[in-house]
């Protein structure tokens, strides 16, 4: 990820002057010294989860139906792989997204 005020690509978990607060942390940029938040971090990650898991759960909820109506099993089976390799692909495509997206600048806090 980017810091917005200098675009300098680098990773929060690693720096020193870290804050954490309940759900986000802040930290300073190692090269501009501005205040940021990992928030876009965290939007991303759920989002990921989202994609992953509720794609899991729709295939469950697809086998399960699927095995109590007793349909066509080879549609059954390419229906199951689409709904797998989708899911994966809007799992993958956000996670490409840590490379382009730009950390939050935090607000000052008094």
């Amino acid at each position: 990820m980017k810091c917005p005020i200098c675009n300098e690509e680098f990773g929060y978990l690693r720096l020193e002057r870290l804050t954490k607060f309940e759900s986000y942390s802040e930290f300073y940029c190692p090269n501009c010294d501005g205040l940021l938040n990992n928030i876009p971090v965290l939007k991303i990650n759920r989002r990921v989860n989202t994609y992953i898991y509720g794609g899991l759960f729709v295939l469950i909820t697809y086998l399960a139906l699927e095995y109590f109506l007793a349909l066509d099993s080879s549609a059954m089976t390419w229906t199951a792989i689409a709904i797998i390799v989708t899911c994966l692909l809007l799992g993958y495509k956000e996670i490409g997204k840590y490379d382009s997206e730009f950390y939050q600048r935090a607000e000052t806090r008094n």
